[in-house]
């Protein structure tokens, strides 16, 4: 493994280039920092361009049996001097791993096709809630999810630790317009479906039947006006008490209550027990 010491490296500028939105659109990579998503990559058979190591990191047995499975996959590991980790990670406290990886998104009408679930992420702002959103739709059977223009960069760090890895097990499209969005929704026989606070259809009541994308976006100012003006059918978390769900929780209810009703409780949960 070969060692990097300065900070001028080609290598570590791309890493530190990669915390910032237009430089990860411009280059087409992202960072996945830590020993679990990096073997989470592996696992989902996604091979990186690069991947730095501290000498601390590498040193640990986790370190040494993830260089075994890199090294074995042809994928280059350097060993980054630790005084260059501060200016490398985007953590308190890094674990000294850091992997760089190439963008492939498919294009949009290459999987928004029947039949299928979509999740759809409109101005949602937080990349926490929208990491736990694309967890949560590969968690619950989703096919594909999208983000409109105006919603936060789903490969932002912070995105990309609380998906924990889900990103690598169905597609995204980003940066998509939502006038496009609707066209093809229409071209492919796609029902949206807008997730609002109120005056929708009870979620338990919907039939979450035929290919469905369901919509969901900013708590504070709801759909844009574009997709709320049109024919999409509106469905509604009822809450005894308090406001709305958090756009995390909401989707959640609405996505499990959608695949209980799609028949894929099997398939989340296994088969019950037999007596």
């Amino acid at each position: 493994m070969l060692e990097l010491t300065s900070c001028d490296n080609p290598r570590l500028r791309l890493a530190r280039a990669l915390m910032r939105g237009r430089e990860r659109k411009k280059k087409g990579c992202y960072r996945l920092e830590g020993f679990k998503l990096v073997a989470t990559a592996l696992d989902a058979g996604t091979h990186p361009e690069y991947v730095l190591f501290s000498p601390r990191a590498a040193a640990k047995e986790e370190g040494r049996q993830l260089l075994a499975r890199l090294e074995a996959g042809g994928i280059p590991c350097y060993r980054v001097a630790e005084r260059l980790w501060p200016g490398l990670s985007s953590t308190p406290a890094p674990q000294g791993v850091l992997a760089v990886v190439r963008c492939r998104e498919p294009e949009l009408e290459e999987f928004f096709r029947p039949p299928g679930l979509f999740l759809v992420l409109d101005g949602v702002q937080d990349p926490g809630n929208a990491g736990t959103l694309v967890r949560t739709a590969a968690a619950a059977g989703c096919s594909g999810v999208v983000a409109l223009v105006g919603t936060t960069d789903l490969y932002a760090d912070k995105a990309l630790r609380a998906a924990a890895g889900a990103q690598f097990y169905l597609p995204l499209a980003t940066g998509v317009a939502a006038g496009e969005l609707l066209a093809l929704a229409a071209r492919r026989g796609v029902e949206p479906v807008l997730a609002v606070p109120e005056g929708g259809i009870p979620y338990f009541r919907f039939p979450w039947e035929g290919s469905l994308a369901l919509v969901v976006g900013n708590e504070g100012r709801g759909p844009r006006p574009q997709l709320a003006e049109g024919p999409a059918q509106r469905v509604t978390v009822p809450m005894r008490a308090g406001e709305s769900l958090n756009v995390a929780a909401a989707a959640a209810v609405l996505l499990y209550e959608a695949a209980r009703q799609r028949s894929e409780a099997e398939t989340l949960y296994g088969n019950p027990p037999t007596r």
